[in-house]
Order: structure tokens, then C-alpha cells, then sequence
């Protein structure tokens, strides 16, 4: 018993196309510390200007695991990599009650 194979028309191969090409996202932006980060968390990264381990030291943990992309896995690499620089994140500011 012979299975019916559907014709692969334009639009399929075109969308075939556009699951192929490469992410147009410039990562050559962000410090080498960042590189073992997912695409994701390295996204969220430069799209709230953070390209350096001196950017990601002007943030406190909390500003930072806001972020899109940034997760629990993200979190050690990020501790790393202002550990590696000297740095460590802002002190978060005490209200004073």
C-alpha cells in the first residue's frame, strides 16, 4: 500500500528557507565572559545594554533576574564572569524603616 505524498509547494520551501537562516542577532557585541550563556539570556543582555562584566556590575541580582532570558541557569555564569573581572553585582539599597 503506496502512502500519498504531498506536493512540496512554494510557500513550504520557502518557509523550509527561512527555518535555516543563520539568527540575524549581532552577538559580537557582548564580552567573551557571556559566551556559555544561552542565545536568550545573551539577548536579554544586550537589549538592555549590558555588554560587559563593568555593564552587568551597575545592576543588582534582582534588576538582573528580571530580565528576559535570564534564568537560574544564566545566574552562575553571570557570577562568574564579574568574579573573573574583580566585580560583583550592586548592592541592592536599604530603605531605611
Amino acid at each position: 500500500m503506496k502512502t500519498a505524498r504531498r506536493k512540496t509547494t512554494k510557500k513550504s520551501r520557502t518557509q523550509k528557507r527561512e527555518k535555516t537562516l543563520i539568527d540575524p542577532f549581532d552577538y559580537s557585541q557582548l564580552s567573551a565572559s557571556f559566551s556559555k550563556l544561552a542565545k536568550p539570556a545573551q539577548r536579554g543582555l544586550l537589549n538592555n545594554g549590558i555588554r560587559t562584566p563593568a555593564d552587568l556590575a551597575l545592576r543588582t541580582v534582582e534588576e538582573v533576574t528580571e530580565l528576559h532570558g535570564i534564568g537560574p541557569s544564566a545566574m552562575p555564569i553571570l557570577r562568574e564572569a564579574l568574579r573573573k573581572s574583580g566585580l560583583s553585582f550592586k548592592s541592592p539599597k536599604v530603605v531605611a524603616g
